[in-house]
């Protein structure tokens, strides 16, 4: 096990340590800086826009476990751990786990106590925790599908199958039975909130290690009737998609992808929304660095991960959780 080449490999998208993957690189970040002059705040479609956690940590992947507790990944004394923090306050985050590899991307239990996130402990996969419970258990294991794709899975709201990648393929396991079935190919699952749809994403087109193209689908949760929502084109690419509370609006990340040649340049993502058929799409972030790994705390509010600057100057820019109501 080399738990430094797989988890340096996932740091990248998922939290967006560096500017963008690009062999123009400093084009591209002078031209971001610039933007970001230009930018004003008063373009995006939020309302009461603040930020939740603010501290020396690189916050990521936050997930709701229940309506006073959100948890997500963090990097503190060098090392990915999980913290809680409620979501109806600033300040008061706790630790989950200190696991001295690296604990990631959380995925609540719909219980509201337990959670699943991936780690390398015994052996790279998905283990099942339990707040205020100290002990973890292995449940399956997982092999890295896209380099720099590992992600959150998701568990049904009756609580009896969870979704996961391994490889290239969507795959569930029973807690009943503590079997796993190969289910179909894809990336990112997430059960609707009534659990009667799946949305997910498919890998349109790969160059190098570079995704460049991405739709979102959704399915039934036999994997039956697939239906196209955001189709995939060469300008953008596609993915953190999940259902709202009410079942009627689809949050997702959309991020720029230029071709020139044999280089692929990959901007930062914003947060947008659609209707549930795809329709009627309105970009909510328009911040011109990164805001991503957005989730829903109700039907009107959302909490994302952004290193926009805490000032004018703009290498003053870390990863933070903010919280914003929609203005839709």
């Amino acid at each position: 096990m080399k738990r430094t080449n797989l988890f340096a490999e996932i740091l990248l998208p998922l939290v967006g340590s560096t500017l963008l993957f690009s062999c123009a690189t400093t084009n591209i970040a002078t031209e971001v800086k610039m933007e970001l002059r230009n930018w004003r705040a008063e373009s995006e479609n939020v309302v009461n826009l603040s930020i939740l956690l603010e501290d020396d940590g690189t916050e990521g992947c936050p997930v709701l476990l229940n309506e006073n507790t959100l948890i997500f990944e963090s990097k503190k004394n060098d090392n990915y751990d999980l913290w809680s923090i409620d979501p109806n306050k600033k300040g008061g985050i706790v630790q989950l786990t200190t696991y001295d590899g690296a604990d990631r991307v959380p995925c609540p239990h719909p219980d509201g106590k337990k959670y699943i996130f991936l780690s390398d402990r015994s052996e790279t996969g998905f283990y099942l925790g339990e707040l205020g419970k100290a002990t973890v258990i292995s449940l399956v294991e997982a092999r890295e599908p896209y380099v720099g794709l590992w992600a959150s899975g998701d568990i049904s709201p009756d609580g009896t199958t969870f979704l996961y990648v391994s490889g290239k393929f969507i795959w569930t396991y029973n807690f009943e039975t503590k079997t796993k079935t190969q289910f179909i190919q894809g990336t990112q699952p997430k059960y609707s909130p009534d659990g009667k749809e799946i949305i997910f994403r498919k890998i349109a087109k790969e160059i190098g290690t570079n995704i460049v193209s991405t739709s979102i689908w959704l399915m039934n949760p036999d994997g039956s009737e697939q239906t196209e929502i955001i189709s995939g084109d060469n300008n953008f690419t596609y993915y953190g998609a999940s259902i709202s509370p009410d079942g009627t609006k689809i949050l997702y990340l959309k991020r720029k992808v230029i071709l020139r040649a044999e280089k692929v340049d990959v901007y930062y993502p914003d947060i947008w929304i659609c209707n549930i058929d795809g329709t009627d799409h309105i970009q909510i972030t328009t911040n011109p660095l990164s805001d991503q790994e957005a989730v829903w705390l109700d039907n009107q509010t959302i909490v994302f991960c952004s290193d926009r600057p805490q000032s004018e100057n703009y290498d003053d820019k870390k990863w933070d959780l903010w919280k914003a109501k929609l203005e839709l």
